[in-house]
């Protein structure tokens, strides 16, 4: 199974948690169960509308930052795990912010332009693809006088 996310894009992401030996969520639990189970999730919500697992290079960019939000609020779930409450803010914000992508992804809102599409992918509602969501902006917006401050 191809995997999204890696680990050092989770630690990343949930820098105020430990993964290690001695912590509540081990390195191995992220590579072997957390990112797996995710991808897994991914590819079935996916699967109708694109073939499986997805491998374009932008495509993966969006995919990327989703899984490393599951992955991340599975792993920040599992550390609050038998404490009250068991579910951190952050991770339902993770959860939510994937949730959100993976749906736009479904109705089309989000195009995984370079990813190989299925009869039923759905006809783009907007113009949004992955792979300018996932590019970082750079230089400052051209001034406007309609824009406000």
């Amino acid at each position: 199974m191809t995997a999204y996310c890696t680990l050092s894009d989770v630690q990343a992401l949930i820098k105020g948690f430990t993964i290690d030996e001695n912590a509540s969520v081990t390195p191995e639990e992220v590579t072997d169960d957390i990112i797996p189970e995710v991808s897994r999730q991914i590819d079935e919500r996916l699967g109708m509308y694109y073939v499986t697992p997805i491998t374009g290079t932008n495509a993966l960019l969006t995919l990327n930052r989703i899984s490393r939000w599951m992955a991340a609020a599975e792993v920040a779930d599992r550390v609050f795990l038998g404490q009250a409450p068991s579910e951190s803010s952050q991770s339902k914000t993770w959860r939510d912010l994937a949730e959100a992508d993976l749906t736009r992804v479904e109705k089309g809102q989000i195009l995984l332009t370079d990813a190989v599409a299925t009869d039923d992918t759905p006809e783009a509602i907007s113009r949004l693809i992955s792979d300018k969501l996932s590019s970082p902006t750079s230089g400052r917006p051209k001034f406007s006088m309609g824009m406000k401050f």
